[in-house]
């Protein structure tokens, strides 16, 4: 009870955040420490220690991008690499497949989504759920978001692409560009972001 209090006192700081913001964004800080209250991180040992926060973390990952997806699905509609990429996510979680085929996998998508938005320019909203999947799979692999947010304080602009958490690639895509680009939609960033904080409720309310 304590820790779902404790959940929900951040998440009502980052709905003051969303109303007080200029570009409807919900930044790193905010998310990390949301992200943080879901639970203990991944374990050590081989295998590694499938904690509760862990999956959870996945779960919302998973989620977070099934948001965005419909746009990459309306660009390539014949191109299942996202839904592959979250189904891959999942069976990291359980144990299903290893680790050095989902890295393999992870990496081969990324690249995929560097020549679409290289190569077809028309793609570049699309390639970041691409992005933002692959990085789901990142949160299987090594939960890299389960930590003491105290133990790191930069924000989203000073992180390199590809430590960009997934569900602000995926509010990115949603809102047509990063916080930064004049061209994205603050109005479409903060519905997503709204809807965010509500998935975390309803992830810790299902596990």
């Amino acid at each position: 009870m304590a820790d779902q209090l404790s959940i929900q006192k951040s998440i009502s700081e980052a709905t003051d955040e969303l109303e007080s913001s200029q570009n409807g964004d919900l930044p790193l800080q905010f998310r990390r420490m949301i992200m943080s209250k879901l639970g203990p991180g991944l374990g050590g040992g081989s295998p590694p220690s499938r904690t509760v926060g862990y999956v959870r973390r996945v779960r919302l990952a998973i989620v977070a991008v099934e948001k965005s997806a419909p746009i990459w699905k309306a660009a390539l509609p014949d191109d299942r690499a996202v839904d592959d990429a979250l189904l891959l996510a999942h069976d990291v979680m359980t144990g299903a497949v290893s680790a050095k085929v989902a890295d393999s996998n992870r990496a081969a998508l990324w690249t995929y989504c560097d020549d679409l938005s290289f190569d077809r320019k028309n793609h570049q909203i699309p390639a970041l759920v691409g992005y933002a999947a692959a990085q789901v799979i990142a949160v299987a692999l090594w939960d890299p978001w389960g930590g003491d947010p105290e133990d790191d304080t930069r924000t989203d602009r000073d992180l390199d692409p590809d430590e960009f958490e997934c569900s602000f690639l995926a509010a990115s895509a949603w809102s047509g560009g990063t916080p930064w680009m004049p061209a994205s939609s603050p109005e479409r960033r903060e519905e997503y972001w709204r809807w965010w904080l509500c998935a975390v409720v309803e992830v810790l309310t299902r596990s």
